[in-house]
């Protein structure tokens, strides 16, 4: 079975292991017979974190951009936590990224065959929500790059490769929202939910291809389902990145002193 102690103990708890509501399927979906998944699981809580890093590189099983002076390392402050930062330059960004920033975690798709159960979580606390941006989910392979995702210096935008996850944008601080993107085309803005400084989040989606068409994404906030939901229509149009390779990316970007966004768990599965 899958090892439900990994999980938060309580349904609407917010804890810094996964939250139930989002991955009580895989206990359903249990495991083969030699013990494996059934499928791709990625589960990073940073127990054990690589030391600082401030450049561009490898940082344990990720991989992290540098783009002017931004840093990542373990938290001064924190178990088990790593501290992103943009670095203090004004509008630059700090990203990290799985798959050396080259390899994909898996696609989101419509099409017979390809359409296969998909969950992402993390956990972070904004320092503060003033002054910068922050994007936490899936995007094209190769994001994590100078100025993106994010991009721009007095309104910081989403740059045009595709995209599903969570951002806040300086021009909302106090706005998470949850959205959408194909290549080239602007996002859809789904859901737009209040956030403070210096308090955690656990943010998470869930594509289930059996589920009804009209929610075939579900968006979590603190293992809380959100009442917006994304439905086959929205899959199959152009302005979702349907089919597209992805990667996991949580990048932060300052528009003048640096940004520092905390991350206490990364998770992504994908069947097989």
């Amino acid at each position: 079975m899958f090892p439900s102690n990994l999980m938060a103990p309580q349904v609407g708890q917010r804890g810094s292991k996964l939250s139930p509501r989002l991955w009580a399927r895989l206990i359903e979906e249990g495991l083969s017979a030699d013990g494996s998944a059934p499928g791709d699981l990625l589960v990073e809580d940073f127990i054990s974190p690589c030391a600082a890093k401030s450049a561009t590189g490898e940082f344990g099983d990720l991989y992290f951009y540098d783009e002017t002076a931004a840093t990542v390392g373990p938290s001064s402050s924190e178990k088990s936590v790593i501290e992103l930062s943009s670095g203090a330059t004004a509008n630059k960004s700090g990203n990290l990224a799985t798959g050396g920033n080259v390899g994909t975690l898996g696609a989101i798709s419509d099409a017979a065959g390809a359409a296969k159960l998909t969950i992402f979580e993390a956990r972070v606390k904004l320092e503060d929500v003033a002054d910068g941006s922050v994007f936490i989910g899936l995007s094209e392979v190769g994001t994590a790059a100078q100025s993106k995702p994010i991009a721009g210096t007095t309104n910081h935008t989403l740059q045009s490769e595709a995209l599903i996850g969570f951002v806040i944008n300086k021009a909302a601080p106090s706005a998470l929202k949850f959205v959408y993107k194909a290549n080239g085309v602007s996002e859809v803005e789904l859901l737009s939910a209040s956030v403070v400084g210096g308090q955690y989040y656990n943010l998470g989606f869930v594509y289930d291809p059996s589920a009804p068409a009209s929610e075939k994404i579900k968006v979590y906030i603190d293992n809380v389902e959100q009442a917006q939901k994304v439905s086959a229509d929205n899959i199959a149009s152009s302005s979702f990145p349907d089919g597209t390779a992805l990667a996991a990316n949580i990048a932060s970007r300052a528009s003048s002193g640096a940004k520092k966004l905390f991350i206490d768990l990364l998770a992504y599965y994908q069947a097989g």
